[in-house]
């Protein structure tokens, strides 16, 4: 079993969200985190000093580290809005094309997944910024409908990383599905709109599934990890991303990122 590591990019800056209701959630969440005991006031504090720096991205922070520990991972960045993603094209231009310098694959956090020209019009606009048509996708919480994985496919799309199943990799025409097996959220928050879980709850759930993954011979186990969250303003989120990191290389997991999983499978079909 193989891991491949995921970044999605819901927020780039707290300017983003003047006119909606995100930064009063946000606030109301980490206070019930406080008073609940599941963060620290070191923590909280750092959360409101954010707020102040307008910047909720982290994208330069995970890519150092993921280099340092020489994970291959994958960024899945919005040409779209909806649900709370509201950053402009040209501003998910920049950030698509920083990642790209940086080595790093970089894919599309689709909000269409019920319409096929809608679908089209997503992939036609991030092959504009990224220059090529061999991308692939995943979907903003992870919507889906009976209809999504064809419209992706008819799309043009290289892979879709959406579908929150224990599954192996598995292949439509020419199009490969790579369902998800351990997202940050799951771990930590156990379907509350709060942190629920502990540290050490989360990581050792994170490892009963991998072994799970294990068990049932997952070809490539897929962990997502959103970039918002390697920040001391979350840092029990950021230590759980670190420590999982440390125990896949301690127990010497191999990383790949999707393109090479790709590569991997059609040799060996």
């Amino acid at each position: 079993m193989k891991i491949i590591i995921s970044h999605d990019i819901d927020h780039l800056y707290v300017s983003e969200h003047f006119c909606d209701l995100i930064i009063p959630k946000f606030i109301v969440r980490s206070k019930i985190e406080l008073l609940t005991g599941k963060i620290s006031f070191g923590e909280f504090f750092n959360r409101i000093g954010e707020l102040f720096s307008n910047k909720w991205n982290k994208i330069e922070e995970l890519i150092e580290f993921n280099k340092q520990h020489q994970i291959p991972a994958t960024f899945f960045v919005g040409v779209n809005n909806g649900l709370g993603l509201n950053y402009s094209v040209d501003k998910a231009a920049i950030a698509i094309k920083y990642i790209q310098s940086q080595g790093c694959e970089v894919g599309v956090h689709g909000i269409s997944f019920d319409n096929l020209e809608a679908v089209q019009k997503e992939f036609d606009t991030f092959e504009k910024i990224i220059g090529h048509k061999e991308f692939g996708i995943r979907m903003h919480y992870l919507r889906n409908n009976p209809n999504t994985l064809n419209y992706l496919s008819q799309a043009g799309y290289l892979f879709d990383a959406t579908l929150p199943e224990l599954k192996s990799s598995f292949s439509i025409a020419n199009f490969t599905e790579f369902p998800v097996h351990i997202m940050d959220g799951w771990m930590m928050n156990k379907q509350k709109a709060w942190q629920a879980n502990n540290l050490q709850q989360a990581i050792d759930e994170s490892k009963r599934l991998i072994d799970e993954g294990l068990k049932n011979n997952i070809d490539y186990f897929s962990i997502l990890f959103h970039d918002r969250y390697f920040s001391n303003g979350f840092k029990t989120w950021k230590e759980w991303y670190i420590q999982l990191i440390e125990y896949l290389i301690h127990n010497n997991f191999e990383f790949v990122d999707y393109k090479m999983a790709i590569s991997e499978r059609k040799k060996n079909l």
